[in-house]
């Protein structure tokens, strides 16, 4: 919980230090310890950087002072280490605590820097063992480190099977002992963690140890029965950490089930229509409602350039336009001008207004020649604003949507959720909790906020043309209907194209008219009658040049905008053997 607590407290400190823009890649700490005692070290920092000016480093040297030697060394361009001068450095101590700043400015690159000092007291002398206690990864890092790596070198003379190895710090931590190398490792240090090595050995490897750091007892038994009391503790809290591991897991895939399960409420509950009250055939073989093709096309979600299509067929059918189809191109004309267009719908009347007057003549509009023409920003917004109209007259005749009262319980299962995630967070300390917030805000509340159904006028309307839609799919039952006039072909089909089954009734159609099964008027033939349909089969990029029309006016839109946007071997044990350099730390600036 601490390492979680200590992430989020450096996010929101490095978000408020935007002038320092630098990642700690690795910590490279090499130890030599010496029989007199003395400890020297090389802490080598490797930064990824992209603009500071220089780096922050706190050595700590209470408990194995007093500090002998300190110089600092940092790469150039090439690669090479080289020493910074010392009127690039500015050192303050306090209470044996050395805070160091290196003036480097550096931008874009990785770039390492290397601490050189001597500890005078880096172990002590007792009667039957020798120890050497440090903290050497202190708690103050401005930021996480990706890797650390420690390596302490014991005197030669120290036997091998004498050496004691411990480490403190986090439970993820291992040690390694070959020879006379210890050496600690962890990945993703965290601030607010430390790092502490205690090594026991034999006392012959401190064998010119001044009486200073001699101490005149007995200690062994002391010092390993504290340390196996700190192992047993940290392999306990392990153990619970572990159970903890499976048992979050299986939290997490309970709270993800019930998120499943609480999606299918609301899909199949918050947003099921309520059952209509009459109960209808599986096939309706008539019209349903006198509602126009883009009102049906509304009630079945069909696509705005669907609906226009179906619109302006509408119009061929009834006379008000006429379609000439001349080699390859599809000219679309007005009848008569003084057709009267009051009989029109409003957005009948701006299919009228926006073809004919705005990309034609006022009187005719080539199809096939939409293409190559630019739209106006203001032309463009008027196409795409036109299913505003649909909807307009949609709402008036009584369609549109109902909210059930259970919407507010599944406003509350949302909050519930959210408290799981965040509360499982906090036990189990598994990050994949998190991951379950933004599917809530991001789809499920949204998702549950609008939750809506047919009201019951929607519902049957849906319901009726769903069965009519059954009868034109159905082909045995067209060829059963025996469809002979031209007129009702005409009228079902700029119905199939909002429906989505215009290529099966075109089918139809087309083997029933070769059978002979459709009469004409005395002197007509199919492209005179059935303009719609004779087009529709003749030329079938017809359909596509209006969804250009629809396409380009999305891209005049986006086109005509712009926007702009603003880290013996075995584990760490918990706890601390009281080394010194606790306070050590760094950063940037």
């Amino acid at each position: 919980m601490k390492k979680i607590i200590s992430l989020l407290l450096f996010i929101c400190f490095h978000f408020a230090l935007l002038s320092a823009d630098f990642e700690i890649v690795h910590l490279d700490i090499q130890a030599k310890l010496e029989e007199n005692a003395s400890l020297k070290v090389r802490e080598e920092l490797t930064y990824r950087v992209g603009e500071i000016n220089g780096v922050l480093f706190d050595l700590d040297a209470k408990g194995n002072g007093p500090l002998r030697a300190l110089s600092v060394y940092a790469t150039d361009e090439e690669g090479n280490f080289q020493q910074i001068p010392q009127n690039h450095l500015d050192i303050r101590e306090e209470d044996e605590l050395y805070h160091i700043k290196v003036y480097a400015k550096t931008e874009n690159r990785l770039r390492k820097f290397a601490f050189v000092y001597e500890l005078e007291g880096g172990a002590k002398l007792y009667q039957d063992i020798a120890e050497l206690n440090r903290v050497f990864v202190g708690k103050n890092w401005q930021a996480p480190i990706e890797k650390v790596r420690i390596t302490i070198s014991l005197p030669i003379s120290v036997p091998s099977d004498s050496i004691h190895a411990y480490g403190h710090g986090p439970l993820t931590g291992n040690i390694k002992l070959e020879a006379n190398t210890v050496s600690y490792e962890l990945d993703n240090y965290y601030p607010g963690d430390f790092i502490e090595a205690h090594i026991l050995f034999g006392p012959q490897g401190l064998s010119q140890v001044p009486n200073s750091l001699r101490v005149p007892e007995d200690a062994k038994e002391r010092l390993l029965a504290e340390e196996k009391a700190w192992a047993e503790e940290a392999n306990a809290q392990r153990e619970k950490f572990q159970k903890l591991e499976k048992q979050g897991y299986f939290a997490f895939a309970m709270e993800a089930f019930l998120l499943a399960v609480y999606f299918i409420f609301v899909r199949f509950v918050l947003r099921k229509a309520k059952k209509i009250s009459q109960e209808l055939p599986e096939y309706l073989r008539e019209l349903p409602t006198d509602d126009r093709p883009a009102i049906v096309g509304n009630l079945f979600q069909a696509e705005d350039s669907v609906k226009i299509f179906a619109t302006i067929m509408d119009l061929v059918r009834k006379k008000y336009f006429q379609l000439e189809v001349q080699g390859k191109e599809q000219i679309l004309r007005k009848i008569s001008p003084e057709k009267n267009e009051l009989s029109l719908t409003l957005y009948e009347q701006e299919i009228v207004e926006i073809y004919l007057h705005q990309l034609g003549d006022g009187i005719q509009v080539n199809l096939s020649q939409i293409a190559k023409q630019k739209f106006s920003k203001s032309l463009s917004q008027r196409i795409l604003g036109w299913n505003t109209l649909v909807k307009r007259e949609y709402f008036a005749k009584g369609y549109g949507n109902s909210k059930s009262p259970l919407i507010i319980l599944g406003v509350l299962c949302c909050f519930l959720f959210l408290l799981m995630s965040i509360a499982s967070f906090v036990f189990f300390q598994q990050i994949q909790f998190l991951f379950l917030i933004p599917i809530l805000f991001a789809f499920l509340f949204p998702y549950t906020l609008n939750s809506k159904f047919p009201n019951p006028k929607t519902a049957e309307s849906i319901e009726k043309w769903k069965a009519f839609k059954r009868f034109l799919e159905d082909y045995s039952l067209l060829r059963e209907a025996k469809i002979t006039s031209i007129y009702l072909w005409e009228h079902y089909f700029v119905y199939a194209l909002v429906l989505g089954v215009a290529d099966k009734v075109a089918k139809a159609y087309q083997f029933a008219l070769e059978k002979g099964e459709i009469s004409f008027p005395a002197g007509g033939n199919a492209f005179y009658y059935a303009p719609c349909l004779y087009s529709y089969i003749k030329q079938p990029s017809l359909q596509q040049q209006i969804q250009k029309t629809y396409q380009r006016s999305y891209q005049s839109i986006a086109r005509s905008t712009s926007s702009s946007g603003m880290g013996r071997g075995g584990g760490f044990s918990g706890g601390s053997s009281g080394g010194g350099g606790s306070r050590g730390g760094g950063g940037a600036f």
